[in-house]
C-alpha cells in the first residue's frame, strides 16, 4: 500500500506483457533523496581523481623501476585521501549537495 513504482525503459528489460518492466521503490523519500547526488560532488570527484593518478603513477613507477615516480604516486594518493576529507569537512561533499529539485 502507497508503494511507489519506477518505470525502467530498457529494450533488454521488459516485464511480461511486453511493456517496459516496472520496479517498486523501496525506502523512505529521505533515504532516496540522500542518494540522488550518487557521489557527484566536488570532494569525491576530487579525491577519486587524485587517487587514481596516484595509483597509475605507483604501477608505472614500479613496472618502470622508477622509485622516484612509485613515491610520487604514493604522495598524490594520500593528498588524493586528505583533499577528498578536507573538502567533506568544508562541505563540498555529499551531505552538503543540493540539487536544483531538492532545494
Amino acid at each position: 500500500m502507497g508503494e511507489h513504482l519506477l518505470h525502467v525503459e530498457s529494450p533488454n528489460t521488459r516485464g511480461t506483457d511486453g511493456g517496459p518492466a516496472v520496479a517498486p521503490v523501496t525506502g523512505t523519500p529521505e533515504e532516496r533523496h540522500m542518494s540522488d547526488n550518487h557521489g557527484q560532488s566536488t570532494a569525491s570527484w576530487t579525491g577519486t581523481i587524485l587517487i587514481l593518478v596516484g595509483s597509475l603513477l605507483i604501477c608505472l613507477g614500479m613496472v618502470w623501476s622508477m622509485s622516484w615516480m612509485w613515491i610520487a604516486g604514493i604522495v598524490v594518493t594520500v593528498g588524493g585521501i586528505v583533499a577528498w576529507i578536507a573538502l567533506e569537512k568544508a562541505g563540498k561533499g555529499a551531505k552538503g549537495f543540493k540539487s536544483a529539485s531538492h532545494g
